[in-house]
């Protein structure tokens, strides 16, 4: 769980995808379109991203780390 302050919509989570053969190596190649984000306010109901903002950090030096952009409310 992250804690993100309200108002704050420069803050990404970083966060890595892994093949599901051994857990390990990262995959890359993914886009936005490809991860279903959701959110919760306050422990509240989970409320499903309608445009999350995904990006791969660099595919030939950190294989597998994407970044997500909180700037849904």
């Amino acid at each position: 769980m992250f804690l993100i302050e309200n108002g704050d919509a420069l803050r990404k989570l970083t966060f890595k995808v892994v093949n599901t053969t051994d857990y390990v190596t990262g995959v890359t190649g993914k886009v936005s379109g490809d991860f279903t984000v959701y959110r919760s306010r306050e422990g509240g109901t989970a409320t499903l991203w309608t445009t999350p903002t995904v990006a791969e950090l660099s595919a030939a030096n950190m294989a597998g780390i994407y970044s997500l952009l909180i700037d849904e409310a």
